[in-house]
């Protein structure tokens, strides 16, 4: 029994390091084509993006899914690309890991 609870608790902690951990978006630009460029703090990170629009809001949240204990890593930004179907606009873009807006730098 004891076994039984040791290998649990050893695969929810395994599980528990591999999981996606999600990333502030420090800042978001416009691309070409209308794609938004999102700046993240994570350095060649394997990133992926759930993305929700409607008429008003874009919210966007951003994982790594890297294994989560890392040593000290040099400080930079990775870049994802998120192609919308509609043209941001006049949206707001939310980072939906925060609930904060993101501040949009236009080219």
């Amino acid at each position: 029994m004891v076994t039984a609870v040791v290998i649990a608790l050893l695969a929810a902690f395994v599980w528990f390091l591999n999981s996606p951990v999600p990333l502030e978006v420090a800042d978001a630009g416009l691309g070409p084509d209308g794609v938004v460029e999102l700046g993240v703090m994570s350095c060649h990170g394997v990133l992926s993006v759930d993305v929700y629009e409607d008429d008003s809001v874009v919210r966007v949240r951003v994982f790594d899914h890297r294994f989560r204990v890392r040593l000290a890593e040099p400080a930079c930004m990775d870049i994802v690309s998120v192609r919308l179907r509609e043209p941001l606009g006049d949206r707001l873009l939310i980072d939906a890991s925060t609930g904060d807006g993101v501040d949009t730098v236009y080219p």
